[in-house]
């Protein structure tokens, strides 16, 4: 954008951080839209599937879907998230962990980290994300009547560079 089309002011508006999961199994938050005036906007990625406790069948989830970005010279869309795993807590638990989905990344944040829990009932909650835009780790329920959160993502960026 060159300077001389600006005009005195323009607002930059940072999306908020996707909330997440509760662990009664709820989605997760979508990510908050990031903004520079009305020139560019990178749209938050959408929350993962959540699941309750003692779901009553197995299942994958799917992980939320990248951000999309528009207006910009370069439009990126952020990684979807991996799905998660939904266990019915029959015997089959015995036999493999049921393992938390990796949140999505984004080209300036990491999602949440997966998370496993061992054969044994248990719940491991989510991993929160690191860094700009990257989305919570889903948490991982075994065999068991409690539910869990997964973890929360992080808010967008803004980055403005000015050539003269």
């Amino acid at each position: 954008v060159l300077t001389a089309s600006l005009g005195d002011t323009v607002t930059a508006t940072v999306g908020a951080a996707g909330t997440a999961g509760s662990n009664a199994g709820g989605n997760g938050g979508a990510g908050g839209n990031s903004s520079f005036g009305s020139l560019c906007t990178a749209n938050g990625g959408s929350g993962g599937t959540g699941t309750g406790s003692a779901p009553g069948s197995e299942a994958l989830l799917a992980g939320g879907a990248g951000g999309t970005g528009s207006s910009g010279d370069i439009n990126i869309t952020g990684q979807t998230g991996e799905p998660g795993g939904v266990d019915d807590g029959t015997a089959f638990t015995t036999v493999r962990p049921m393992t938390g989905a990796q949140g999505g990344n984004s080209i300036l944040g990491l999602g949440g980290m997966r998370v496993q829990v061992p054969l044994a009932a248990g719940t491991t909650a989510g991993n929160a994300a690191t860094g700009n835009g990257g989305g919570g780790g889903g948490g991982a329920n075994n065999a068991t009547a409690a539910g869990v959160g997964g973890g929360a993502g992080t808010a967008g960026i803004v980055i403005v560079v000015e050539f003269k």
